[in-house]
């Protein structure tokens, strides 16, 4: 036999023989693991923008364009290299848009709006939005009151009339002792003021303030007088003009 067969025969025997050996012993089982916990809720993000209405494909041949709002942020060419908003072939971009929505409201015509032509209603109320009464304990009622009884002020009833052309009227208020006096006249149906005067028992005060007019037929007076003695006190308005007007007068007094 040929001594390289033989060489072989020996290697694979010894081969085999280095490959089995005694059976080794059985490996313990480790012991099983506690269940864990359950995992933390992550918390859910923020809604993505979304993005409905803001991009737009758009496809051309050699070349595209965005509108006036949009911008071009991406081209593909189907051959070759883009060039700006070109291509050597067909082409398709994606246009973004830049603006922000605009809604559209019509609003009144200046002509239509009374602050500016100064046609308000006959009169002076305002309407008062709805809304919860105020509690007790922050109503302001009573702090305002305190104040006028500190200082002493003195309210007659506020007097709303309609005067024809050469009527008066006259509001009076009794004086316990030398004091300021305050009156306030508003009127509407002309542009031309009434005549107000302030008079102590019968005798006109020497009074000053200011005449003030807006729009076409309102406008009001301030004004103030003091008395040096007790008595009674009286803010008379003449309708000047020959229209009807619609005053209001209010009239107080401060002990001095």
């Amino acid at each position: 036999m040929n001594r390289w067969i033989v060489l072989a025969l020996l290697g694979v025997a010894v081969a085999f023989a280095g490959c089995s050996g005694a059976q080794g012993a059985e490996a313990s089982q480790d012991p099983k693991g506690e269940k864990g916990g359950p995992a933390p809720k992550a918390e859910k993000g923020d809604a993505g923008q979304a993005t409905a209405g803001i991009f737009r494909v758009v496809t051309g041949n050699p070349s595209v364009s965005c509108a006036s709002n949009e911008i071009l942020v991406s081209l593909v060419c189907a051959a070759g290299a883009p060039d700006g908003s070109k291509c050597p072939s067909q082409a398709v971009g994606l246009c973004m848009r830049t603006a922000a929505p605009i809604d559209e409201m019509r609003q009144l015509d200046v002509t239509a709006d009374s602050a500016m032509t100064g046609h308000f209603p006959n009169g002076w109320a305002v309407g008062r939005p709805k809304a919860p009464p105020t509690p007790a304990d922050e109503s302001e009622v009573g702090e305002f009151r305190e104040q006028y009884d500190e200082n002493k002020v003195h309210f007659a009833p506020t007097v709303e009339e309609n005067l024809a052309p050469g009527a008066s009227e006259t509001v009076e208020l009794p004086l316990a002792g030398p004091s300021g006096l305050s009156a306030s006249v508003r009127w509407v149906g002309t542009i031309n003021p009434p005549d107000v005067s302030l008079a102590l028992n019968g005798s006109k005060l020497a009074a000053t303030g200011t005449t003030y007019h807006f729009g076409p037929n309102r406008g009001g007076s301030l004004l103030n007088a003091r008395t040096t003695a007790a008595g009674r006190a009286t803010i008379t308005v003449t309708n000047a003009s020959n229209a009807r007007m619609k005053v209001r007068i209010v009239f107080t007094a401060t002990n001095a």
